[in-house]
């Protein structure tokens, strides 16, 4: 949606969309325009449901320490900025690579659980749930957290168990794992979505309909585990963006009919 916060919003609102998650790529540039996004928010009455944080040549799982605690720190910075637009998810991405050796990746492992553990105490009684994304499963080697088992996995290790999941959709449909089954496994731990559609061929966040999942058994599987949260879509915009919110919102609206009020679409 671009990188001028107000006219995102202003997009956003004008579309019909009452909910937002907050992109903060190109990390530096969006710590500086923290207090326009503010103000936007308040003049165009969108709320930030949700922020995610930063991931651009970062990884809060790289085996080495002083990489692992560069990336943490900006990640705990973006925290305290989700705090303060009172968003209620924080949305993070397990790791950024992938491994060779099964050793390598067993390691990352241990040091995502360690990096979590620190973004869940620093966020505990803030009203900001940390969730981690399903990552992009690469065609060789090992990468942590690429399906909602092993996410669910860290997520009942930490020790105060608030860590929730969020399910990439496009995610899941290019690892070639049914959504529906993604959705169940992730259960009572399912905190946010990032709805988007693809042919399976890559990460194209498509609006839904335009690939190849299988939305109706995706809302079926949503109302079986009782999610009431929001549906919040990821869609690229290119060059014509108001076209795309438009199509966006209008897909939500009738595909979710049947199991969400008006007042949960989101983008």
């Amino acid at each position: 949606m671009g990188r001028n916060p107000a006219e995102s919003l202003k997009r956003a609102a004008e579309a019909g969309f009452r909910y937002v998650e907050v992109w903060t790529e190109p990390y530096e540039e969006f710590e500086g325009r923290v207090d326009e996004l503010v103000r936007a928010i308040d003049k165009y009455g969108v709320k930030a449901y949700s922020l995610h944080a930063p991931f651009f040549g970062l990884d809060i799982s790289a085996i080495d320490e002083d990489a692992r605690r560069r990336s943490l720190e900006k990640v705990l910075r973006s925290l305290e900025i989700a705090e303060r637009l009172g968003c209620s998810c924080f949305i993070i991405h397990p790791s950024s690579k992938s491994y060779h050796r099964k050793e390598d990746y067993e390691k990352a492992k241990l040091m995502l659980l360690k990096s979590v553990e620190e973004i869940e105490k620093a966020s505990s009684g803030h009203g900001v749930r940390v969730s981690l994304e399903n990552m992009l499963a690469p065609r060789e080697g090992f990468r942590v957290g690429t399906s909602v088992a092993e996410l669910r996995e860290i997520a009942e290790k930490v020790s105060l168990g608030e860590v929730g999941i969020c399910l990439d959709t496009g995610h899941t449909n290019y690892n070639g794992l049914e959504v529906a089954e993604e959705v169940r496994e992730a259960g009572d731990l399912l905190a946010a979505l990032h709805i988007n559609d693809n042919d399976g061929s890559g990460d194209q966040h498509l609006v839904p309909g335009e690939g190849t999942i299988d939305w109706h058994s995706f809302l079926e599987a949503l109302k079986d585990t009782g999610y009431d949260g929001l549906l919040m879509f990821e869609i690229y915009g290119g060059d014509q963006p108001e076209e795309r919110l438009n199509k966006s919102y209008q897909t939500a609206c009738s595909r979710s009919s049947l199991h969400y009020n008006r007042k949960n679409k989101a983008i």
